[in-house]
């Protein structure tokens, strides 16, 4: 789970780590298999684009399964839940750009794909433990899942175990069994300890389950960084809500 601050290069580097598992596909190390990136529409062509800047030889041939790219793709019946996309087309690419409504809605279809490894970008659209489209996430094929988000809690704790749970399943226990322990904590020392538990720190030989970088740490010898906080009031009948 890669859970940097916004800004500071997720895509960037996740896109090192497909470039090195190509180059080891290309070697034979690694079986040859496709790597899916699941994202929001509106960031997919990003991806795209920051792969012809940043990787020389790129990342090979490109599967687009979304927007217009799927009336290409599309076979068979088309009813939600059972709908199929050409399996070869995407089986036989170097790399899928997917959105995650189409992942949810194909799921047949990348269900039976298996992949390198697939990268969840903007992964805080998989926190409803009880939606399908995280169940058709979790229920993807692959060697090793990436999580990308700058927000991996936004309304409960439940929402980090959910992307966790697609990322490593188990490694946080089960939903009822982490809600008791850490959700309904009176104290910090629940939480410091869930900290522990999946927070990597740079300097500790043991992996852990969640990478972070914060915007504070940053390289030394940049110019000083200076930020003016501008203070404004709420509107009373807002604050009376955001007290509510």
């Amino acid at each position: 789970l890669l859970a940097d601050d916004m800004g500071l290069g997720k895509t960037l580097q996740a896109l090192a780590f497909c470039s090195w598992l190509t180059s080891l596909m290309s070697q034979g190390a690694i079986a040859k298999q496709p790597i899916l990136i699941v994202a929001p529409v509106g960031l997919l062509k990003n991806w795209e684009i920051e792969q012809k800047i940043h990787l020389e030889t790129g990342l090979g041939t490109c599967c687009r399964a979304y927007g217009e790219h799927l009336k290409i793709l599309k076979s068979g019946s088309h009813k939600a839940g059972t709908a199929k996309l050409d399996v070869s087309s995407i089986s036989n690419a170097d790399w899928v750009l997917a959105n995650y409504e189409t992942v949810s809605e194909y799921q047949m279809t990348f269900g039976a794909v298996k992949f390198a490894a697939v990268i969840f970008d903007e992964a805080q659209k998989i926190k409803n433990p009880s939606a399908r489209m995280t169940h058709a996430a979790k229920a993807l094929n692959a060697d090793f899942v990436l999580a990308m988000t700058g927000t991996p809690v936004e309304n409960r704790l439940a929402d980090l175990w959910c992307i966790s749970d697609t990322v490593q399943p188990g490694a946080l226990a089960d939903l009822r069994s982490f809600s008791s322990r850490y959700e309904g904590a009176t104290d910090e020392s629940n939480l410091m300890e869930l900290r522990k538990l999946i927070w990597h720190e740079p300097d500790s030989p043991q992996p852990k389950l969640m990478l972070r970088r914060l915007k504070s740490e940053k390289l030394k010898g940049l110019p000083q960084k200076h930020a003016h906080f501008i203070q404004y009031p709420m509107p009373v009948a807002q604050m009376d809500c955001y007290k509510e």
